[in-house]
Order: C-alpha cells, then structure tokens, then sequence
C-alpha cells in the first residue's frame, strides 16, 4: 500500500476501489459515529489508557474535497441521535484511519469523510486537556518536577483483566457497559438522494458473559472480528490477497465476515 501523504492522495488508481461494488451510484459523504458508556461504582478502564491518550491527543483526520486536513483534537462538536439507550449525544473530531483510507480509496465521487467519538471518557479527556493534564512538558509542583500526562496515565484504571470482570460484576462495583458504531452514507442511486445509515450496537458486556466469560464488550468485538478474518484468511476467503483496507475487499470477502459477525451476536441494522 502506498504511504498516505498529507493533503493529497495521489497514486490511487492503481489500487482496487469499490466503485462498481455498492448500491449507491456516487457517494458524497460517509460520517461515522462512535459513542460507549461504562456502568460502574468507581473508575474502569476497558482499554489501555496509555493508548487512548495517544488516539486523543492526535490531530484528527477529516478527508474533504480529494485532502485530508487535520483539525483540533475534540473540535466540531455535534449532537448526534444514537439508538436506545445512548439517543442524543456529544460528539467530536477523533482520529481514525478510516477518513484517510475512504478517502484515497472508495471513489465514487467521495467528497467527505469524517469520524466523531461520544461517550463518557471523551468528556473526561476533554476536560483533562482543557486542565493542561495531557501535556508532556514538565510541571513544578512543590519540590519535585511531573509531567502531568505521565501523572495521570499512573492514576488511571488499568484495563479490566479477564479474572478481575467477572469479580468486579459479582461484588456491584462493574453493572454493565456497552458501545454503538454508526455510519450514515449520503449519496445517489438512479439520479435520486439517498441516506443509508447502518447502526451496530451492543452487544452489552453482561451479554458477553454468556458466550465468553472475562470478556468485556469492547475486546469481544474487537477479537471475534480479528478471529473472523484469521479464519477466512486460512480458508482463502480473503480476495484480492495483499494489504489493503476493508473497502478494497471483494464484495463476496466482506458479504461473508458480516455474516459470520452476525453468527456471533454482532449484528448491524441498515435503514434507508
């Protein structure tokens, strides 16, 4: 795959699209929508908080009009209609690599991509840059000398272990918690405007249990879909063979990783 340089995406016609492959005739915009909620009687982590301070702190990726520009981290906030339970939520600019790649290469007259997070830990970590707690320049604080991103990474949660979930649901500390992923596509289909959304949401971590005990709901989603694909890899279902991004995939390749995400109580509902 060709490296991704800032502000221009040259050399895409010599990689697989999927212009012929969808439903819509032109895309004009993809947007997609995370949100995540954590039900607890103290602070949990479900992933590294090291990690996500790296993801946050870095300049948002937004494809428009054939660039890809950087804004803030945390910039354009919206108020965005989730699906019960989560409905009406905040929502910022987070980097993901999906703006980048959707934009060099899905085609069909893309003019926009971008990807916003909600959720209580994007608040937090608002705030805490706000406060000057993700810098990494050294703070005078009485006698001795801290970074205070250092600081709060030491007093963050680590990320729940499989032994400590199902001890922490025993004893109330930990209810539940679950996430939603949307993605609303805008485009055309015989000359008429088109909006398909896809929601997936859940499954929740108290639904996890049932089918892979110390799992929480973010690394069953995150390792069944790595699973999916290993498996698929090892049968040969993966085409074109190489390195290329989810939207490069033949459309039979990702037809069957859907079906086999849904086989495994990951399910996404699409509305036009």
């Amino acid at each position: 795959m060709q490296p991704v340089e800032e502000g221009g995406l040259g050399g895409v016609e010599q990689l697989p699209r999927a212009r012929d492959r969808e439903e819509l005739d032109t895309v004009d915009a993809v947007r997609l929508r995370l949100v995540s909620r954590i039900d607890a009687t103290r602070p949990l982590s479900l992933w590294s908080a090291e990690v996500a301070l790296e993801d946050m702190e870095e300049p948002p990726a937004v494809f428009e009009d054939g660039k890809v520009r950087r804004v803030p981290p945390f910039s354009e906030e919206e108020i965005f209609e989730f699906p019960e339970p989560f409905g009406r939520q905040s929502v910022v600019q987070h980097m993901h690599e999906e703006p980048i790649t959707f934009g060099r290469f899905l085609g069909k007259g893309l003019r926009y991509v971008d990807l916003k997070m909600g959720g209580h830990h994007v608040v937090q970590m608002k705030e805490a840059m706000a406060m000057g707690l993700l810098s990494r320049e050294r703070k005078r604080v009485g006698k001795v000398q801290v970074v205070p991103r250092d600081v709060l990474i030491a007093l963050s949660p680590p990320a729940l272990t499989p032994e400590a979930v199902p001890a922490l649901l025993r004893r109330g500390i930990l209810k539940d918690a679950t996430g939603c992923h949307v993605v609303v596509v805008e485009g055309t289909k015989g000359g008429s405007r088109h909006v398909i959304r896809y929601d997936a949401l859940g499954p929740s971590l108290r639904e996890v249990q049932q089918w892979m005990p110390g799992a929480t709901n973010m690394s069953y989603k995150v390792g069944v879909s790595a699973a999916i694909l290993v498996e698929m890899l090892a049968w040969g279902e993966v085409k074109p063979a190489g390195v290329f991004p989810p939207e490069c995939l033949a459309e039979e390749t990702r037809r069957i990783f859907l079906a086999r995400l849904e086989e495994n109580h990951i399910r996404v509902q699409r509305t036009a």
